[in-house]
């Protein structure tokens, strides 16, 4: 393009200097066309000049003033964007690199992996990590290391926390809540029926939940099981009873996924009938279940260390965790508290729990931790938490483990006017990649208390 604009330049007696190419080629890429292109485009010692108004025929137009097929297609030409190719091309003549938009790259693959056992393995003292305040929030990654799992702080924590959901889950009334299974007190021959309907009526109470309260599914939840109280009775229904059973909870599809998964995970040689315990081969195996589901009904039911995490869970452990990020559509964020979760779970459900227990967990396999009714406890109590008090507007005071809460933390902080002077980042490469600013520049205890409920 520049050896066309100067060959132009020359037949009009203009010398090509840097400027000249440049007016004509902001002329070019502003969309009025190639120097070939437009024919009635001039170029004159005063630059490019557009087309001079004409004869109708030089504008594209018949006499009456309506636009001809030729004018359709130089307009259509003309008024396209300029390509990269072109910007380029001007960015070299001008000197001015064009602006590009920042790329944000999350870590990911082996990244991530190590990312994870950095924050989540092992016995760190997060003692000396102070809380990081508005409006700069400076901090390093370690700042995200679940205070959870910070020696006897995080074992107290824990342990309150358990303690506070075996007398919350009292108080509302939610029939698919049994007691644990144990397979060691049961032969084979009783337990396999046993596990069959508990983990049917998890499976469906997991299912209806989903997108609806707890108060609509408790009715619904109990007319199912009065009609088909397992999955073998399920499995021989009529599809339209099925769909007639939902009717007002909205979503069929869920409806129709539960009533096929059903007669495949009883015709199945392998299950028949039994869902899988195993979080992986559940959500792989069974249509309609999910990671959250899969966790949820091998937890409660088979007592095997899996997070689940669902709206609530990822609302409580990114406060917990200090991560202000969208925890709906950030993947990094997402996978960051599913890793924290994992974590979590496996430490409480280690049967010699405590403050020396090992937290190097992330690289065991659940299989290798023992079965216990623990992990379900654990995770139903923190979704029970994010539900009724760490909710959207929550009720700090009513919950077990503040103590251990890094957005609590910068709240109280801020309420008590410290400053941020005491929160820097020695390594500059080390500063957290993962958490959005916070809005607004506000430094007083009431304007950033505010500004703290644009957490999740």
């Amino acid at each position: 393009m520049k050896e066309r604009l100067k060959r132009s330049l020359r037949a009009a007696k203009i010398a090509p200097s840097s400027d000249s190419i440049l007016v004509m080629m902001k002329w070019v890429l502003a969309g009025n066309g190639s120097i070939q292109g437009n024919r009635d485009s001039r170029v004159t010692r005063r630059g490019v000049q557009p087309p001079s108004a004409g004869t109708s025929k030089d504008r594209g137009t018949e006499p009456g003033g309506r636009e001809t097929r030729t004018g359709r297609r130089s307009r259509r030409a003309h008024s396209g964007r300029a390509t990269p190719a072109a910007e380029a091309e001007l960015e070299s003549i001008d000197g001015s690199p064009t602006p590009k938009r920042r790329k944000v790259a999350a870590p990911r693959g082996k990244k991530d992996a190590g990312l994870h056992l950095r924050l989540f393995s092992g016995t760190p003292d997060l003692a000396g990590i102070q809380p990081c305040l508005p409006p700069a929030r400076l901090h390093s990654w370690d700042y995200h290391r679940p205070l959870l799992l910070s020696g006897r702080s995080g074992s107290e924590g824990r342990r309150r926390l358990l303690s506070w959901f075996d007398s919350a889950s009292t108080t509302r009334g939610m029939p698919w809540r049994s007691p644990w299974i144990d397979p060691g007190r049961l032969d084979a021959a009783d337990l396999r029926p046993l596990l069959e309907r508990r983990a049917y009526e998890v499976w469906i109470s997991e299912i209806m939940l989903q997108q609806t309260r707890v108060a609509v599914v408790v009715d619904y939840w109990k007319r199912w099981m009065a009609r088909w109280p397992t999955i073998h009775d399920l499995a021989g229904a009529d599809a339209d009873d099925v769909l007639a059973a939902w009717r007002g909870l909205g979503y069929y599809s869920r409806a129709t996924r539960i009533y096929q998964a059903a007669k495949l995970v009883v015709q199945d040689p392998d299950m028949r009938g039994l869902l899988p315990s195993a979080a992986d081969e559940l959500a792989a195996r069974v249509p309609g279940v999910g990671r959250y589901t899969a966790g949820a009904i091998s937890s409660i039911v088979f007592g095997r260390a899996e997070p689940m995490v669902d709206g609530n869970v990822l609302r409580v452990l990114s406060r917990q965790l200090g991560i202000h990020g969208n925890i709906k559509s950030d993947k990094s964020v997402i996978d960051i508290i599913w890793a924290a979760a994992d974590a979590l779970v496996k430490t409480v459900s280690q049967h010699d729990e405590g403050p020396e227990a090992d937290h190097n967990v992330l690289e065991r396999d659940s299989e290798a931790v023992p079965l216990s009714d623990r992990p379900g406890r654990w995770g139903q109590a923190l979704m029970e938490l994010g539900s009724t008090v760490c909710t959207p507007k929550p009720d700090c005071p009513s919950c077990p483990i503040t103590s251990t809460c890094r957005v609590y933390a910068e709240g109280s902080a801020m309420a008590s006017n410290k400053t941020n002077d005491a929160a820097t980042v020695a390594d500059m490469e080390d500063l957290c990649g993962l958490c959005s600013p916070l809005g607004g520049q506000e430094t007083d205890g009431t304007k950033c208390r505010h500004a703290l409920n644009s957490y999740p």
